[in-house]
């Protein structure tokens, strides 16, 4: 069985994160001022590619593009115009990287998302 692509980033995001001890995600939360929680902005990246990956299906898009840009260290996605890092909260962060379209992500679906306490 093989793993999706989806599936294939997650496991490669983590492996990045855990290989730099989580340091790139600390910068990216110091430069926005919110707390040094670098497992949860992990986990809440994750999570919200996982969303925009449910509602990309629902509509029918193809996410291939979109989860090929979230790199673990922004400067590796050469399509990335943006970094939209949302704070859930304050129980959790999550980071998505987007091109100057910003129509790949729908904000609205986003907000109504069933988030999950990565902290928990």
């Amino acid at each position: 069985m093989t793993l999706s692509k989806l599936e294939r980033w997650k496991i490669d995001f983590r492996k990045a994160a855990e290989a730099d001890h989580c340091a790139r995600l600390r910068k990216h939360l110091r430069k926005l001022d919110l707390p040094d929680s670098a497992e949860l902005l992990l986990e809440g990246t994750i999570q919200s590619v996982d969303a925009a990956a449910v509602f990309s299906t629902f509509n029918r898009k193809s996410i291939t593009a979109f989860i090929d840009m979230q790199s673990y260290d922004g400067k590796d996605s050469d399509d990335a115009m943006y970094a939209l890092t949302f704070d859930f909260r304050g129980e959790a962060f999550g980071r998505v990287l987007i091109p100057d379209n910003i129509a790949v992500l729908d904000l609205a679906e986003l907000y109504d998302y069933p988030w999950k306490n990565p902290g928990q």
